[in-house]
């Protein structure tokens, strides 16, 4: 991906932009085959495109989205309040789960923060979105 002020394009090995379109920020290198990409035709279309620079999914993402280490892209769908992760290829993964961040996943784990009982947490949750692992908040009773 070459980035030049908010406009981002994939480049091929000549230097030009081998796909019909420009990109826009956020747009994500490829993984596994898809990139997770920002369609500037002029609407801003948030998609997953495969590496003939074909749209395989078009995301109804509400706010901005994001594309962890893995590939997973993690983004907060229109119409839902939690958070939807997607493999990426454009399946989903967890639909809807109400955590505020969701990082990459490793070892069948991900790392979550989260609102819960009147304050921030964080713990780990399977590939099913369930969370595994609680990590305790210190408190300071000073």
């Amino acid at each position: 991906v070459m980035k030049s002020g908010i406009e981002m394009n994939f480049i091929d090995k000549t230097g030009n932009n081998p796909f019909s379109f420009n990109c826009t920020n956020p747009t994500f290198d490829f993984h596994d085959g898809f990139a997770a990409v920002t369609i500037d035709d002029g609407k801003y279309k948030q998609s997953i495109i495969n590496t003939l620079g074909i749209v395989v999914k078009q995301l109804d993402v509400y706010s901005s989205f994001d594309v962890n280490s893995d590939g997973t892209i993690v983004f907060n769908q229109r119409g839902n309040e939690g958070l939807t992760v997607l493999k990426p290829d454009g399946t989903v993964m967890i639909a809807d789960a109400m955590y505020l961040k969701i990082k990459a996943f490793g070892s069948g784990l991900a790392y979550v923060q989260f609102y819960a009982n009147d304050e921030y947490q964080s713990g780990f949750i399977n590939e099913s979105g369930r969370l595994v692992i609680s990590i305790p908040i210190p408190h300071n009773h000073k």
